[in-house]
């Protein structure tokens, strides 16, 4: 069964036959794609981390682009 990266240590339930399990990585049937998956989750963490860093802009301080019509 395949299940997304995100869910990788929680219980999920199968939708067929609704026994429920902990997602993991034992099935090395596709470790290519889990990879990938790993990879992603950690550069969109990575990305999210950064960003809570940065300092937060609000509406008020930008300068709006005004249209002359």
């Amino acid at each position: 069964m395949e299940v997304r990266a995100s869910l990788l240590g929680c219980t999920v339930a199968c939708q067929h036959c609704h026994a429920e399990f902990v997602a993991s990585t034992r099935d090395e049937s596709a470790p290519q794609a889990f990879d990938r998956s790993l990879d992603l989750l950690q550069r969109v963490e990575s990305a999210l981390r950064r960003a809570e860093q940065q300092p937060s802009t609000s509406a008020s301080q930008t300068n709006p682009v005004s249209e002359t019509v």
